[in-house]
C-alpha cells in the first residue's frame, strides 16, 4: 500500500493514538487528534484524510456526533469513517451505520483486521462514494414504493422466476432483479445449511452491512426499523431495505411485499437445500458402494491370480505326466504326436481364455477408476 493515503486517528487516549500510529506509519501518512474539535480544526487547515479512525467514547462530543457533523458538511462527507469502540453490541453497530460510517472495529483490535479493513475501505472509497451519492439522490425521488398493480406484477414475476431457478446464485439474481424493478436499494442475505449468499442491488457491499445481516439472521422479530432502513428477517433470509418511504401506508405495503418475497425465497431455499442434501447423500452412498466394489474386485483379482497360477501348474503337470506315460503304454511315435497335438491345442485355448478374462478384469478396473 502506497503512503499516498492519509489516515486521521481521533482518540482522547494518547496511548491508543501512539499504538495506532506505530501500527500504521509504515503504510500510511498518519495524523492524529485528541478530540472532535481538534479533528475539525485539522480538517479545515490541513490536507484532508482518506479515512478517519474515530473513537466512539470521547468527552464533549462523542464519535457518533462527530461523524454526523462530518457527514452533514458537503466538503467532508465523502471521507470514509471507521469507528473504534470497545462496545460490540448490535445497537452500537447499527448506530454506526446509521450516522454514516463504513465499518466498525472493536477494541482491543487485531492488527491484521485493522489493516484489512483499512485496505478494503480505501480500495472501494471512490466507488462507494459515487453509489452513495446516487442512493441519496434516488431516495429523495421515492414517492411510491409500489402501486397495487406494480406490487402484484413484481410478486408474480418473482414467483414465476423462482420456479425456474436451479441454484442459490440464480435465486439471489432473481431477488436482486425484483428489488431493482421496484426501485428499491436493498441488501439480501441467504443462510441455510451449506447455502450462504449475500448481495446488494448497488453491486457494492460494505463489511458493516454484511456483519449486520449476519447478526440479524433469524431475528426474533420479522421487522426491525432504524431511520430509513428496514430489516426484514424470516426463516433463512434477511433483507435490508435502505431507502424506505416515509409514508406509513406505503411502508406497510412495502413490508407486505418484502414478506411475500421472503416466503417465496425461503420455500425455494428449502427445496434447493433438500435437493443438495439428497444429491450429497447419493454421492456419498455411491462412493461407498464404489469403494466396496473396488475392494471386492481387488480381492477377486488376487484370488483369480492365485487360481490362474494353480491352473497353469495343473496344465503343465498334466502335459508332463502324459509325455512320461508314453513309454509305458506302448504308443507309436505317430500316436504320441497326435496326442501331443491335441494337448497343445487345449493348452493354447486355455491360455487364450485366461488372457481374455484378464483383459475383462482390467476393463472393469478402469471403469471403477473413472467412476471414482
Amino acid at each position: 500500500m502506497s503512503k499516498e493515503f492519509r489516515v486521521m486517528v481521533v482518540d482522547d487516549a494518547p496511548q491508543d493514538i501512539h499504538m495506532l500510529f506505530e501500527e500504521l506509519r509504515h503504510e500510511y501518512q498518519v495524523v492524529a487528534a485528541t478530540s472532535a474539535s481538534e479533528a475539525f480544526k485539522q480538517l479545515e487547515e490541513a490536507q484532508r484524510p482518506h479515512v478517519i479512525l474515530l473513537d466512539v467514547n470521547m468527552p464533549n462530543m462523542d464519535g457518533y456526533q462527530a461523524c454526523l457533523k462530518i457527514k452533514e458538511n458537503p466538503e467532508y462527507n465523502d471521507i470514509d469513517i471507521i469507528f473504534l469502540s470497545a462496545n460490540d453490541s448490535t445497537e452500537e453497530i447499527i448506530l454506526g451505520l446509521d450516522v454514516g460510517a463504513v465499518d466498525y472495529i472493536v477494541k482491543p483490535y487485531d492488527p491484521d483486521i485493522l489493516h484489512s479493513k483499512l485496505k478494503n475501505t480505501i480500495h472501494s472509497s471512490r466507488n462507494r462514494l459515487q453509489l452513495k451519492q446516487q442512493a441519496e439522490a434516488a431516495s429523495t425521488l421515492v414517492r411510491t414504493v409500489l402501486s397495487e398493480s406494480g406490487s402484484l406484477a413484481n410478486v408474480v414475476s418473482f414467483l414465476r422466476n423462482c420456479l425456474t431457478v436451479t441454484s442459490p446464485r440464480e435465486l439471489m439474481e432473481a431477488t436482486i432483479e425484483a428489488f431493482n424493478d421496484s426501485g428499491l436499494s436493498a441488501v439480501i442475505y441467504f443462510c441455510l445449511d451449506d447455502i450462504k449468499e449475500v448481495e446488494s442491488t448497488s453491486e457494492l457491499l460494505t463489511m458493516l452491512e454484511v456483519e449486520l445481516m449476519q447478526r440479524l439472521y433469524q431475528h426474533s422479530e420479522p421487522f426491525f426499523e432504524k431511520g430509513r432502513r428496514l430489516f426484514v428477517a424470516h426463516q433463512h433470509s434477511v433483507i435490508l431495505i435502505i431507502n424506505t418511504p416515509e409514508d406509513q401506508e406505503k411502508l406497510g405495503t412495502l413490508k407486505d411485499y418484502a414478506m411475500i418475497l421472503l416466503e417465496g425465497i425461503n420455500a425455494k431455499l428449502e427445496y434447493l437445500s433438500d435437493k443438495q442434501a439428497r444429491t450429497n447423500q447419493l454421492q456419498h452412498s455411491f462412493g461407498e458402494q464404489i469403494t466396496i466394489a473396488r475392494k471386492d474386485i481387488d480381492e477377486y483379482q488376487a484370488s483369480k491370480k492365485h487360481h490362474n497360477k494353480h491352473y497353469m501348474e495343473i496344465l503343465d503337470g498334466m502335459v508332463d505326466e502324459v509325455e512320461n506315460s508314453f513309454a509305458s503304454v506302448g504308443l507309436t511315435h505317430q500316436q504320441e504326436e497326435q496326442l501331443l497335438a491335441i494337448l497343445s491345442v487345449a493348452v493354447t485355448e486355455s491360455f487364450e481364455h485366461l488372457e481374455k478374462g484378464i483383459r475383462m478384469d482390467e476393463s472393469i478396473c478402469r471403469t471403477i477408476d473413472r467412476l471414482v
